[in-house]
């Protein structure tokens, strides 16, 4: 019994502190130059990831994944509406939590 309270003990800790992961909106850490605001790169996320933002859910973020694996990566939110379902209401829905950060590799 006691190991079962710990056990649940501990995946409340743990859903308390990454709870903030799960939301859609940016995260924002405070720094030493004042506040940022993480969000999702849509170059590097996963179809799980991208799931998560307004709008998007499962079938439009694997036709994310499936654009840029075809077409390689996007380079701004205007090139996210040549995915099939993401038009401009998305895309302005989304704006303000993706990133399309390119590294060398790309």
């Amino acid at each position: 019994m006691l190991l079962v309270l710990i056990a649940a003990l501990g995946l409340g800790l743990f859903l308390t502190k990454h709870q903030r992961r799960l939301s859609a909106e940016p995260i924002l850490i405070e720094g030493d130059a004042g506040l940022y605001a993480l969000r999702i790169n849509v170059n590097e996320a996963s179809w799980e990831q991208l799931a998560l933002l307004p709008g998007i859910g499962r079938h439009r973020a694997e036709a994310i994944v499936a654009h840029r694996e075809e077409h390689g990566p996007f380079a701004d939110i205007e090139d996210l509406e040549n995915v099939s379902g993401i038009g401009p209401a998305i895309s302005g829905a989304i704006a303000d939590y993706v990133t399309f950060e390119r590294f060398a590799d790309d």
